[in-house]
């Protein structure tokens, strides 16, 4: 029995780490996002970046590539939570208008950690 509840004790602690991890990474990316709405240039250059979400962290990678035709540059944020032992990663990938500025998330997934 005092097995068992070690087992039990383990597996919340791990899924709380996880879900720890799953917040630091979509808060990398909610980072990333605020970053690119107050500058449309932001991403012209990869930007890679790391920071603490309490105990936990967090790297952000963005990256940017022109759409010509539609006149939209297309963001791509990979942001990696880290908890403990466990690590989520998150892709979203944002649209921003080159003319007025208009950003939109296009997308948001949850990644495998390779």
């Amino acid at each position: 029995s005092t097995i068992v509840a070690f087992f039990l004790a383990s597996s919340g602690l791990s899924e709380r780490l996880s879900a720890r991890a799953a917040l630091a990474a979509r808060t990398g990316v909610n980072d990333a996002a605020l970053r690119i709405m107050s500058n449309k240039e932001y991403g012209a250059l990869s930007q890679n970046y790391s920071f603490s979400v309490d105990r936990d962290s967090v790297t952000v990678s963005v990256t940017r590539v022109f759409n010509a035709p539609a006149n939209v540059y297309i963001y791509t944020v990979v942001s990696t939570g880290f908890a403990g032992a466990r690590t989520r990663k998150m892709i979203a990938t944002l649209s921003v208008d080159e003319r007025t500025g208009k950003t939109r998330l296009e997308s948001l997934l949850e990644a495998p950690v390779s």
